[in-house]
């Protein structure tokens, strides 16, 4: 459906520019500008050739200096989901260390997933459990606070 779509607009398109050609070639038109001591002459389909790229121009240079102006908004975003991501890749890789009791690296990857802020109640209170396994009682105790306080901050 899609390429009868395609072959329809391709075949319009031409239609159009054959129209435009015929057109052209039977009337070119003329255009004189005179301004101050300066005489321009030319066709008139010429000149509608040259305001149209002259637009393009200037609409493409336009969208790359507003690109250059929120360069930094579009790093943050893409900075925010590639954290984002890996996070989640640490949370994932922490939960198979913590179903198969491999306590200290768990901890380390729900510590290291804990700077997300989204995650990191549950991920202090995962590395607080591993800690426990271990029977580091003042790291468990450490992540504790550290959930209290992040639950603290949001309420």
């Amino acid at each position: 459906m899609r390429s009868v779509f395609s072959l329809l607009a391709l075949l319009a398109l031409l239609a159009i520019a054959v129209a435009l050609g015929v057109t052209i070639q039977g009337d070119p038109g003329y255009v004189l500008i005179h301004l101050n001591n300066s005489v321009f002459e030319t066709s008139f389909w010429f000149l509608i050739a040259i305001v149209f790229l002259l637009f393009v121009v200037i609409y493409a240079l336009t969208r790359v200096v507003i690109n250059l102006l929120r360069i930094g908004l579009h790093y943050s975003r893409w900075k925010d989901k590639s954290d984002s991501h890996k996070s989640l890749r640490l949370v994932n890789m922490a939960y198979s260390d913590f179903a198969c009791g491999n306590w200290r690296a768990a901890e380390k990857n729900f510590l290291s997933a804990a700077r997300h802020k989204d995650l990191g109640i549950s991920c202090y209170l995962l590395a607080a459990r591993s800690a426990n396994a271990q029977g580091a009682f003042k790291r468990r105790d450490s992540h504790l606070n550290k959930a209290f306080l992040i639950d603290e901050n949001d309420s």
